[in-house]
């Protein structure tokens, strides 16, 4: 089914090519889930009524699939959906803040002067050499996607996608959109602040920004400096605090004495 799906020719740029197999697939195993498992569906859909229902005659508001009710911070409760839409959007909005048109970007000489180091023309020519067919297969590998069961008949187009990216340096808009789902820290959670968001990206996404990461993660130890200690293998970030908090204490030794 799956192959007699994706052997149809389709017309357009590799990444287009791509999602128009998968879009087309996806109706195809969509058909084949309602006919074959049509009845089982309904009966799930039946039992989670049930559910939903003695749910909210118990008042307990514990569906963790969707968010029906939110306070607000000044106390208030929105539950239609429109109010929860502007609550979220503007919470995020409220944290991530506005452009500052004061703020003047750093140029790329003044970050490389601060900072100190930069990689050599050979490690650089190394790391801008062309992308090839094993990097997107190892990368596919290793996220463990539905496209590993389906390789040998989906394999050479989505490769294709991805080494289009890497060619033209741009992405078809499909591939890099994201879900953002919000999934609670604890039992009924109310308040946005009780909800921790989680970016869904595509995998071709995923499988371009893993190539992207084996590419970089041997040169990183040059470019790493030694006083830094966040988001770094082997180092913890607490451990400039506890430097900071035994300078302190000698310090204070010190000027006692």
């Amino acid at each position: 089914m799956v192959e007699k799906s994706w052997s149809k020719p389709v017309e357009g740029t590799a990444m287009k090519v791509s999602f128009l197999k998968l879009k087309r697939l996806k109706h195809v195993l969509r058909g084949f889930n309602k006919r074959c498992y049509g009845d089982l569906s309904e009966k799930v859909q039946d039992k989670r009524k049930e559910l939903e229902a003695a749910q909210l005659e118990l008042d307990t508001k514990n569906n963790r699939s969707t968010i029906e009710v939110l306070v607000t911070k000044s106390g208030g409760r929105v539950e239609s959906q429109a109010e929860l839409t502007e609550e979220i959007v503007g919470y995020f909005k409220r944290i991530l803040g506005t452009f500052d048109t004061a703020v003047v970007v750093p140029s790329g000489g003044l970050l490389q002067e601060l900072y100190q180091c930069s990689l050599t023309s050979d490690d650089q020519e190394v790391i801008g050499n062309r992308i090839e067919r094993r990097e997107v297969k190892n990368a596919m590998f290793a996220q463990k996607a539905y496209f590993l069961k389906t390789r040998n008949i989906v394999g050479d187009d989505v490769t294709a996608a991805v080494l289009e990216f890497f060619q033209v340096n741009n992405l078809l808009p499909a591939f890099n959109s994201t879900l953002v789902a919000l999934v609670p820290k604890k039992l009924n959670s109310s308040c946005m602040k009780d909800f921790r968001p989680i970016s869904c990206c595509s995998v071709i996404y995923k499988c371009i920004t893993r190539i992207l990461i084996d590419r970089m993660t041997s040169f990183l130890p040059k470019l790493n400096a030694g006083n830094q200690s966040a988001v770094i293998h082997g180092r913890s970030v607490s451990d400039n605090s506890l430097l900071a908090q035994e300078m302190v204490r000698v310090w204070q030794e010190i000027t006692v004495t």
